[in-house]
């Protein structure tokens, strides 16, 4: 049951990292974190709630997912691991623009010929 339960710090930081980089692999970067900023006062509710609502049908789908939920719970019911999941999010999606701009002044770069003159289609355009 979930009193005997007990998350390490390291498994704290497993679990935000790997929320993180599931909803940074699915692109909900600022939703989520519109989402995690809004719902942070009630990350210990809304874990008390689930724990009431849900707990009880865990058993039924296997020990496995059961222990895991249960410490999800645990995790995310204190702020400051919320709060880590966000600042995890903002920091995959600067890394991502910073990718991004790089990859796009290359291109840039590989559009213009040695004398600095566009190629293509772009020495059409006047800026």
């Amino acid at each position: 049951m979930f009193w005997d339960v007990e998350v390490t710090p390291p498994d704290e930081e497993e679990y935000t990292r790997k929320i993180a980089e599931k909803i940074h692999n699915r692109r909900f970067d600022e939703v989520a974190i519109m989402f995690l900023e809004t719902m942070r006062p009630l990350s210990t509710i809304g874990s008390q709630l689930a724990r009431f609502a849900i707990w009880p049908f865990m058993p039924l789908i296997g020990d496995r997912y059961s222990s895991m939920s249960e410490e999800f719970l645990i995790v995310f019911e204190k702020k400051e691991n919320v709060e880590k999941v966000i600042v995890l999010l903002e920091e995959m999606m600067k890394e991502d623009r910073e990718a991004s701009r790089e990859k796009k002044q290359q291109t840039d770069s590989e559009e213009t010929d040695e004398t600095g003159e566009k190629k293509g289609w772009r020495r059409f355009l006047p800026f």
